[in-house]
This record gives structure tokens, C-alpha cells and sequence, in this order.
């Protein structure tokens, strides 16, 4: 196998990312859709079970985690979408803080996966809240 080579320049091309990096760059890509709105509307529904006066349900405690984690994740990208109109510094805040907690797994069972999940709701209820505030999304409702 042969390595390829720039243009003229004689210099041996290695990929900007390791496998690992690109797999996942790859899989993040498969799932977005530049077309998707920010359904605040099951946002919210996904907050209020969390957050609500109740625990939520341990059977479907992981599926939620994920919803959140995704929302979080979309109001991230939605708040980054636009580099002409960079996000406020609050917002930016809550992103840096979002993205460490978004690539953190779920813990396996119990209250450490309630409490996980009511980490994901907050810092999704500040994004939504501070993107709003921002005038970066609209609430249809």
C-alpha cells in the first residue's frame, strides 16, 4: 500500500483524526439533518417529566436520558449554527458546561441515573431558556 502524497509536494497525507475520531465525526454526521427543527414542544414534555413534581419512571429512565442528551446536543448546534451571529457569552457558558455532561455516559441504574438525567434536564432547560432569550430559536406556541 502506498501512501498518498499532496499535490507536487511530495509530502506523505496522514487524515486530520484518528480512526476512532473519524468514526464517530462519521456517525454524528449520519445523524444530523441540516433541516431539523427544534421541537421546543417535546423539549419541554421530556423537561417537565424529568424536572416535574415526580421522579421519573426507572423502566423508561435511559430512553429519556438519551432524548435529553439529544436535545441538548440540537440546541447546542443551534445556538453555533450561524458563526455571523455567535451566541451570548451566558449561552456559550452553558454549551462548554452541556458538552462535557452530553459525552459523559449514563450511569448504569438508580438514583446516579436520576440525578444524571436531572443534570441533562437542567442544562438543556438553560440552553433552550438563554437561546430564546437570544432570539437564536423561536417557540411556535
Amino acid at each position: 500500500m502506498t501512501a498518498l502524497h499532496a499535490r507536487g509536494a511530495g509530502v506523505p497525507w496522514a487524515p486530520p483524526l484518528d480512526v476512532q475520531a473519524l468514526r464517530l465525526f462519521r456517525d454524528r454526521l449520519r445523524g444530523w439533518s441540516p433541516r431539523t427543527p427544534v421541537d421546543l414542544e417535546t423539549v419541554y414534555n421530556d423537561l417537565n417529566e424529568t424536572l416535574g413534581e415526580q421522579s421519573p419512571p426507572q423502566d423508561g429512565l435511559l430512553a429519556l436520558t438519551e432524548r435529553l442528551r439529544g436535545h441538548g446536543r440540537m440546541l447546542s448546534e443551534a445556538a453555533v449554527a450561524d458563526p455571523h451571529y455567535p451566541p451570548p457569552d451566558t449561552v456559550t457558558a452553558v454549551i462548554e458546561r452541556g458538552c462535557l455532561l452530553f459525552d459523559e455516559p449514563a450511569p448504569a441504574v438508580g438514583k446516579p441515573r436520576v440525578g444524571f438525567a436531572w443534570r441533562l434536564a437542567l442544562v438543556t432547560s438553560d440552553l433552550a431558556e438563554g437561546l430564546l432569550d437570544a432570539h437564536c430559536i423561536k417557540d411556535e406556541h
